[in-house]
């Protein structure tokens, strides 16, 4: 069990990551906000909150989530209580910096992969995934922003297949 993460629910020996963010770093902000007004500030706003995201995180809002895509989202989080996740993930940032400082004691020693846009995040990502594993391997997607499935998937692809073969 040493060598395995968590991944959806399951237990995985290797962990490919498009993006971690830990919590109790600079990188973390706490929202000032109660998670019910939040939502009641969102609420049949949906695409408009996501469109700051999509737009601003992309290195080429061009490349950034399709439109198709934008309208499936924007109508399942617009749904009863849609919104509520997203924010009480950010809501558990406190404990889960406290969560992260007690498991990075103990370095994971499994493969692990970082993919990190160029014009997002650059090499932070793959700094911090080395504060917690011994066996980092990681790249930064050229000319990519957040979205990099979206923005560079002639990278991303080969990168993964790559690490999973």
């Amino acid at each position: 069990m040493d060598s395995l993460v968590r991944i959806g629910g399951r237990l995985a020996p290797q962990a490919p990551v498009a993006c971690l963010a830990a919590p109790g770093t600079d990188r973390g902000r706490r929202l000032t906000l109660g998670p019910g007004r939040r939502r009641q500030l969102v609420k049949g706003r949906e695409r408009v909150y996501f469109e700051h995201f999509w737009n601003d995180f992309a290195a080429d809002q061009t490349k950034s989530v399709p439109e198709a895509d934008r309208r499936i989202y924007a109508t399942a989080y617009a749904r009863g209580d849609g919104m509520r996740a997203g924010f009480e993930y950010f809501k558990a940032f406190e404990q889960d910096a406290k969560d992260f400082a007690a498991f990075s004691a103990r370095k994971l020693d499994m493969p692990f992969l970082v993919l990190t846009g160029e014009k997002a995040s650059g090499t932070f990502l793959i700094d911090q995934a080395r504060m917690v594993a011994t066996n980092v391997s990681g790249t930064v997607v050229k000319g990519s922003g957040h979205w990099l499935m979206e923005e560079a998937p002639d990278q991303v692809l080969p990168a993964i297949v790559a690490f999973l073969t």
